[in-house]
């Protein structure tokens, strides 16, 4: 027969039985309210309850325990087991790809089911429901930083750079690759578009050969770069692959990065130019789900960090890039416009 029973949370389950019976299967769900995610102790004492009161009820030669949980936030009752049991097996199912919005459950739901979700829950909030990414409230850089505003004519651009941070993977475990596109525009940075995925390398520069043809059909010049230490055999197939199908040449210049500086510290580097309200982005991005993802990882920037980084060390790199492109500072007496033409010239008064 079948014997089942309920209990809250941390309720007494010590010397549990029927009869000669103990339990030989827990199933555990619904721990997490937004109670237990702010309070970290209750979250201790909950997986503490689990190890030294459920498990203790089960002696028989079966046992075992079923927990479910999406996992919405960084730190649950479930990542504090695996981080102390990595010895159980623990599955993660993702619902859909992020990517192409392939459903993991075919029969029931469909890919623009989950196209519709992030239109109508938020992209980063339907990744934390459905694909087990947690939300990020930032600590260093905050989503009151970041203005949106509307993009500057990019003819009046000081200078756009591109800065493509590769990864070589392509799968749900992997880094992301990110290309970030920045144009400064006076003494402001502006995000003007971008390429976040855990994706091959080719859709990316696919993404950015298409990109530089919508420039170069407008007359827009960008500087295309990368960071010289990934450079290999398979990066230059990707990109001569993508320049063939395209016929377009995108002309990525190599970069060297600062041995003596860490990436945090790089990256700690756009925060004075957050706080001073420096750094906007194209409003006409709000729905994009690269420049989500993005925003995401920027706001997880801090000491210790465990998420991705690659979005906002490619903006670190492309801003550092346009830091040289600035204005020249104007003189108290000098006209805001120049009517006269730069050159050499005849004194027209002498004493």
């Amino acid at each position: 027969g079948f014997i089942c029973k309920a209990f809250g949370a941390k309720q007494k389950v010590r010397g549990l039985r029927k009869g000669a019976h103990r339990p030989d299967l827990w199933v555990i769900d619904d721990l997490e309210t937004p109670q237990t995610i702010k309070n970290n102790r209750m979250q201790d004492d909950y997986a503490d309850w689990i190890e030294a009161d459920i498990l203790a009820t089960m002696t028989g030669k079966r046992r075992r325990l079923i927990g479910a949980n999406n996992r919405f936030a960084s730190r649950m009752v479930q990542t504090l087991l695996k981080q102390r049991h990595p010895d159980w097996d623990w599955n993660l199912v993702k619902a859909y790809d992020p990517v192409t919005y392939e459903p993991a459950w075919k029969s029931m739901y469909s890919a623009q089911f989950y196209r519709q979700q992030e239109k109508d829950m938020g992209i980063l909030a339907a990744h934390a429901e459905y694909n087990h990414v947690p939300l990020v409230k930032g600590r260093i850089f905050k989503p009151e930083m970041v203005k949106w505003g509307k993009l500057p004519d990019l003819h009046t651009m000081n200078a756009i750079v591109a800065h493509w941070d590769i990864a070589y993977a392509g799968t749900d475990t992997s880094d992301f690759n990110a290309c970030k596109i920045w144009g400064r525009h006076r003494n402001e940075f502006w995000l003007i578009d971008g390429f976040v995925k855990q994706s091959k390398m080719k859709l990316c520069v696919q993404w950015m050969c298409m990109k530089q043809a919508e420039f170069k059909a407008r007359g827009i010049i960008c500087f295309w770069q990368y960071e010289s230490q990934f450079w290999n055999d398979e990066v230059k197939r990707n990109i001569e692959e993508a320049e063939a199908e395209t016929g377009v040449e995108l002309n990525l210049v190599p970069i060297q990065t600062p041995k003596t500086m860490t990436k945090l510290l790089r990256m700690l580097s756009m925060h004075p130019y957050y706080q001073n309200g420096r750094m906007y982005v194209n409003e006409l991005l709000k729905s994009n789900p690269d420049i989500a993802v993005g925003l995401k990882q920027l706001y997880a920037v801090e000491p210790g960090m465990t998420e991705h980084d690659d979005s906002p060390d490619a903006d670190e790199q492309a801003v550092k890039k346009l830091e040289i492109y600035t204005d020249p500072p104007q003189s108290e007496d000098e006209p805001a416009s120049r009517p006269w033409k730069a050159g050499r010239y005849k004194r027209k008064y002498t004493w």
